[in-house]
């Protein structure tokens, strides 16, 4: 039998370090987080941690799928600095509500 579509295991394993490498930094990270702060995983931080994180997941699917179509982006940052300084704006005014910061949001994408 040839060597034919057979790696070494040392290659082996650091293909698969390549493959699975961010899967187990964040076990680690996980598992030492856990150990060092005992609320870490309770169901009230993990919510707590998703409820912060959901708007740049939605944002990082949408730019997902433009990378996916070739049509790359990268106005996505400044759009959400513009809404957000819209929103910290009219916040600090009295005047609360995410529709003017959304429209304006708008706006700029459509020109852009």
């Amino acid at each position: 039998m040839g060597k034919i579509g057979k790696w070494p295991k040392k290659e082996r394993a650091m293909r698969n370090i390549g493959n699975y490498g961010i899967i187990i930094v964040f076990i680690i990270i996980v598992v030492l987080l856990s150990i060092a702060a005992p609320t870490f995983m309770t169901y009230s931080n993990i919510i707590t941690i998703l409820r912060q994180v959901s708007c740049i997941g939605i944002a990082t699917i949408g730019v997902g799928i433009l990378i996916i179509m070739n049509c790359i982006d990268l106005s996505i940052g400044s759009m959400f600095a513009l809404s957000g300084i819209t929103a910290g704006l009219m916040v600090s005014t009295g005047k609360e509500g995410l529709a003017l910061p959304a429209i304006i949001g708008i706006i700029v994408g459509i020109a852009t």
